[in-house]
Parts: C-alpha cells; structure tokens; sequence
C-alpha cells in the first residue's frame, strides 16, 4: 500500500466522528482495496469492502475456523449468520458452499 493511503487513512482514524465519518471509512476501505489490487467491480461502493471471489473464500474459512472453535457461542452464531447474510446479499453465486451455523458447528475440524 502506497504511503498517501496510508497517511490518509491514519488521519480518518484519529479524526473526530462527524456526519461524513461513515463515507470517509468507506472511502478509506476503496483506496486500500485498490492498493492491494482488488478490481474496481469488486468493491462494494457503499462500504467499501471487498467482495471478491479470494476474500470470499478467506472470510468463509475464518468464519468456519470460528465456528469449530466455539460451537455453544451465541455472539459467534449472530455474527457467523450475519456475515453469511451479507455474502448472500453481495455474492449469491458463492454462497451455496457456506453452511449454517449448526452445520459448521457440528462440522468441526472439516472445512472442505
């Protein structure tokens, strides 16, 4: 990441919260993606994330990882549905290979 990404997005963090914070930070999160090389079509526009098909695949192992780790969690089982909600709004073509909550609990140590 170039250092005028880096040095504007240290100064969002240290700003005070104002009406545009939630722009800036979404702003902030575009200008890191492209940085890293996401295509400008992969990005959420609204909030910046990356939506790609490697991010994907990376947040749906970590979730899995989380899910194995603490399967009795409730504040893992929200957040797990809420972040596959979220693929599922973005990216309905992948979301097919991530599993419910109690599916990826019971699963265990099995990713595939």
């Amino acid at each position: 990441m170039n250092a005028h990404v880096r040095r504007a997005c240290a100064r969002l963090l240290v700003s005070s919260a104002g009406p545009d914070r939630r722009t800036s930070v979404a702003d902030c999160r575009i200008a890191i993606c492209l940085a890293r090389g996401v295509p400008i079509d992969e990005i959420d526009p609204a909030q910046g994330y990356d939506l790609s098909d490697r991010a994907y695949r990376s947040v749906r192992a970590r979730w899995l990882e989380e899910a194995a780790a603490r399967p009795e969690s409730d504040w893992m089982s929200i957040n797990y549905s809420q972040a596959r909600q979220l693929w599922a709004r973005h990216r309905p073509d992948l979301i097919g290979d991530w599993p419910e909550w109690a599916d990826a609990a019971e699963a265990g140590g099995d990713r595939s």
